[in-house]
């Protein structure tokens, strides 16, 4: 039996979303880790798919999305839904909603807005849900300079 992932729970500045999630997959990317990024409608995977392109001039960060053709070929994957792809090392959900099975994952991180109070509210639960439970939590919040510090 696969030892249990880690559970992270991130939360962003106001309206920092995108960006937030781009700088956290940046730092998967550097350490070699592979993630799928689970959003819950294909507006907001739209909107990431675009910011990972642009977000930093500096970096590249080679993604794609999810569609059953070329998922085995990257190391960032973004979709609405998690099937049958590989086993990626992270799972990133930046939406209110059921996530897979462990399937192998060495972390799960949830990724909320704080001025999206109906995720906040979603996180809230879930984290709580998880305290009642043997996994290994950890919390983040970002700093008005944009550094996460863990509570």
């Amino acid at each position: 039996m696969s030892e249990k992932p880690q559970i992270w729970f991130y939360q962003t500045m106001k309206g920092e979303l995108l960006s937030s999630i781009s700088s956290l997959v940046e730092k998967i990317y550097e350490k070699g880790m592979s993630v799928f990024i689970h959003g819950h409608d294909e507006a907001l995977i739209d909107s990431l798919d675009e910011h990972l392109w642009t977000y930093n001039p500096t970096t590249f960060l080679p993604h794609a999305r999810l569609d059953g053709e070329t998922d085995n070929d990257h190391s960032i994957l973004l979709g609405t839904k998690y099937g049958s792809q590989p086993t990626f090392s992270i799972y990133l959900s930046i939406s209110a909603q059921s996530w897979p099975d462990e399937n192998g994952f060495l972390r799960m991180m949830f990724l909320f807005d704080e001025a999206d109070l109906a995720h906040k509210d979603w996180a809230r639960v879930q984290w709580k849900q998880f305290q009642k439970t043997d996994y290994s939590l950890q919390f983040w919040k970002q700093s008005e300079s944009g550094k996460w510090i863990k509570q």
